[in-house]
């Protein structure tokens, strides 16, 4: 509900689900005769009482009308450049997001020419345009995103007491029209075994290849026998590592990430479900021995410099060696593979969720895929028992 407040002009109370707040709206002309606006919201849950909320608004509708009156723009607009910029500092996320969020701000809103657009003068229809542009060629989870984006901008805007309604809320469903082709995530025992022996005998002009091509060798071997991600055995300490007579573990609770304004950091794990414990299984005892005697620093896999690998550089190696050998492999067809594994041998699901740190069973599942082979035999199967049916009747 919205009224003006009785004795105050230029003010208008308005009271929703989130509560009371105060609008200032101010309607005036610059010395050219151009009509202008002043916006402010003031809320009342950032004051002890509405009282002091409503002192506030008259104390700002008042100080707005003596610029007026001097001549002086008080107009308080930001374009979508400028809401946008604010965001780093009042959504801190890390610094990988924040150049994922650059990256898709320059191909759907500054490309799109919307980026000194004010944000008070954005129409729906321009909005609802460029993200029907963004699905031309992006896939859906790209086009999310980038509402996404739109989202924080318009939140930005409303906590500098602009006066917008966030327009992402009436959009139109928009569907993209990219069909994601999903990437092949299987690999087979024997060809990851050959992979391994090839990135021990790659070779690049770097003089710290040979301990790189160890580091990622661990890596993989790690994730094989655990199903732990990249970026968590990249960030396992000796102490994360327990071997003893009775039982051998490793202990997830960190990963390499970023943090708001540096790459290759510890950061705390993915999710709290990403903090669990993973047995070592008896077979790969002896490589993680071999790994606490190969290295003395902490994290273990760190590179050359003692600092922790970067997962983009360890992404983009492993594809190097890839090409290098004709075998198509990356680090995370390992845990499709753990996956499929426990989903072959019948496992319960729930184990395996807990072993993969993930936050559903369906997702765990997901990782799980079926081979040439399999599909075969339940198709012949399925023939076999449609064959005995005709046979009966």
């Amino acid at each position: 509900m919205a009224r003006s407040c009785r004795h105050e002009k230029y003010i208008i109370q308005r009271s929703n689900k989130s509560g009371v707040s105060f609008q200032i709206w101010i309607k005036y002309k610059d010395e050219n005769g151009k009509a202008l606006y002043y916006q402010k919201v003031i809320n009342a849950k950032d004051y002890s009482t509405s009282g002091e909320a409503l002192a506030a608004a008259v104390m700002d509708r008042d100080n707005a009308l003596q610029k007026i009156r001097l001549g002086q723009n008080v107009t308080k607009d930001l374009t979508v450049q400028m809401c946008y910029d604010k965001i780093p500092a009042l959504f801190p996320v890390s610094l990988s997001t924040i150049e994922r969020n650059d990256s898709i701000f320059h191909r759907g809103i500054e490309k799109y020419g919307l980026a000194n657009k004010s944000i008070l003068k954005l129409t729906t229809a321009e909005l609802q345009a460029c993200i029907a542009h963004d699905a031309k060629k992006q896939t859906q989870d790209q086009v999310n995103r980038l509402i996404s984006v739109w989202r924080k901008i318009y939140r930005i805007a409303q906590m500098e007491g602009i006066a917008v309604t966030d327009k992402t809320l009436v959009l139109m469903p928009v569907k993209s029209k990219v069909v994601k082709i999903p990437k092949n995530v299987e690999i087979t025992h024997e060809d990851f075994s050959r992979f391994m022996d090839a990135l021990l005998q790659y070779q690049t002009q770097a003089i710290h290849s040979a301990h790189r091509n160890r580091v990622i060798w661990f890596l993989l071997e790690i994730m094989f026998y655990t199903g732990c991600r990249p970026c968590e055995a990249l960030a396992l300490n000796a102490e994360d590592i327990v071997i003893d007579p009775e039982h051998a573990y490793i202990t997830i609770n960190k990963e390499v990430g970023s943090t708001s304004d540096e790459h290759r950091q510890i950061v705390p794990a993915k999710t709290p479900l990403s903090i669990r414990q993973i047995p070592i299984p008896t077979v790969a005892v002896s490589v993680f021995q071999q790994l606490k005697e190969w290295s003395s620093s902490s994290p273990l896999l760190a590179d050359f410099d003692n600092r922790p690998m970067d997962i983009n550089y360890v992404a983009n190696y492993i594809h190097l060696v890839s090409l290098n050998c004709g075998i198509p492999f990356n680090s995370y067809r390992l845990r499709h593979l753990f996956s499929t594994d426990m989903f072959n041998e019948k496992v319960n699901p729930r184990i395996v969720q807990d072993l993969m740190g993930h936050t559903s069973q369906a997702m765990s599942l997901y990782y799980a895929r079926s081979s040439d082979t399999d599909r075969l035999k339940a198709i012949d199967d399925r023939s076999l028992i449609l064959s005995n049916s005709l046979l009966k009747n």
